[in-house]
């Protein structure tokens, strides 16, 4: 089949991502663990510029919209017709320690409510209460903020923490890397109820089911990468019992780790993506040199979870598709898998203007928000990616017929 006729089933061509300037003064510190934005809609997003907050509203092209017979591209980038940025003030004052904000994070609070939690290098954490969220979203009042002292507050040790909600939003988890812990907060009464001390330092964590509907929603477990470990965690249970699984699937640093339905993902330094199952921990996946640069961020797909997507610590943001799944067996000392055959197809690739310091996918949409370290703010289209890959893949096969 020719291009004249892949034109014919594509259709014309929409540019996946919109892209812009961050306007003045915000500006995103280069990191590894890029978890300084936090993605709210297709519109709206919170990101962490030095010991600020900013709320960035965007007005997307109508005339991008993508239809049926359309096909993305994503070579080029569609100008965004404005961003507004507009600072989350407190009505508290001196909620903020002075220190630079590591990570913020969101959940939904019912249909137009959003709450978001900050925590900062010295182990300062703000959660703030979002009321009326629609397309007003900016001129609605200061939210009110409450401030926890978390574990180690103050203390003269800095480093990255990382906070996350419970599924249900009732709890709070934050995790700071020199301490090597984890602390959990009732939201209700602001008080820690639970502190787990790792053995290792921590790199990132999610709350495995937080951001929508899954089977695995209600398990209260939490995924945390310790150098090269992937654990799991039942906050619930005391003691170091508390650990459900651990496996050190590299030798490597994992920067990285993710949830799908049933599933729970990790990369990080050796470029490859590795992927268990939940409930047996066992290898149900796994990508071998999936980016060119370490992995920064992984994601999986809300519609299909053998898709995940992957941000390089360079320009490159890849998603990729389980086509064979990996057989695995048992090898000759106890305990030892062994992992064969299974094939990925690439669903797409997109090339940044800078290195990727921040990113994140909706939790509930295939929607990306991303900045590089041009201080360029990037922004994807609605997109069902799955049906995309079967558009691809349909195209690819009759191409190996002819």
């Amino acid at each position: 089949m020719g291009s004249d006729d892949a034109e014919m089933i594509t259709g014309r061509s929409v540019n996946f991502f919109q892209t812009c300037k961050l306007p003045a003064p915000v500006k995103v510190t280069p990191s590894y663990l890029g978890s300084r934005i936090c993605a709210q809609s297709s519109r709206h997003a919170f990101i962490a510029s030095g010991k600020e907050i900013y709320q960035l509203s965007v007005r997307r092209d109508e005339t991008e919209a993508m239809n049926g017979e359309s096909e993305f591209s994503f070579s080029t980038c569609t100008p965004l017709n404005s961003v507004e940025a507009r600072q989350v003030q407190a009505k508290k004052q001196n909620t903020y320690s002075g220190m630079e904000i590591c990570s913020v994070r969101g959940i939904k609070d019912g249909e137009s409510s959003f709450r978001m939690a900050s925590i900062d290098m010295a182990g300062g954490i703000c959660l703030y209460s979002f009321r009326n969220c629609g397309e007003h979203f900016a001129e609605q009042e200061d939210p009110p903020v409450d401030f926890i002292q978390g574990h180690g507050f103050c203390d003269g040790e800095g480093g990255w923490g990382g906070v996350d909600f419970s599924p249900c939003g009732s709890q709070l988890a934050a995790a700071r890397n020199f301490q090597k812990s984890v602390c959990i907060y009732d939201l209700n009464t602001g008080k820690e109820t639970r502190k787990i001390n790792l053995a290792l330092m921590p790199y990132s964590m999610t709350w495995v089911g937080n951001g929508r509907t899954d089977k695995m929603a209600g398990s209260g477990l939490l995924a945390l990468t310790e150098f090269n470990f992937l654990s799991l965690w039942d906050p619930r249970v005391g003691g170091r019992s508390a650990c459900v699984a651990r496996v050190s699937p590299c030798n490597s640093l994992l920067l990285t780790t993710a949830w799908g339905e049933g599933i729970v993902g990790c990369a990080g330094m050796d470029r490859s993506v590795y992927v268990y199952d939940a409930r047996k921990w066992n290898v149900c996946g796994r990508a071998m040199s999936v980016t060119k640069s370490d992995i920064m961020k992984l994601s999986f797909s809300s519609v299909n979870s053998k898709i995940f997507y992957a941000f390089g610590v360079d320009s490159q943001a890849k998603a990729v598709q389980e086509d064979v799944p990996v057989t695995v067996s048992t090898g000759g000392h106890k305990g030892t898998h062994v992992v064969t055959g299974g094939s990925l197809r690439k669903v797409f690739e997109f090339r940044a203007g800078g290195r990727w310091i921040a990113a994140q996918k909706l939790d509930d949409e295939d929607l990306f928000w991303g900045v590089c370290d041009q201080q360029v703010l990037y922004s994807s289209a609605k997109f069902d990616v799955a049906s995309g890959a079967s558009r691809k893949r349909k195209i690819e096969d009759d191409d190996k017929e002819d």
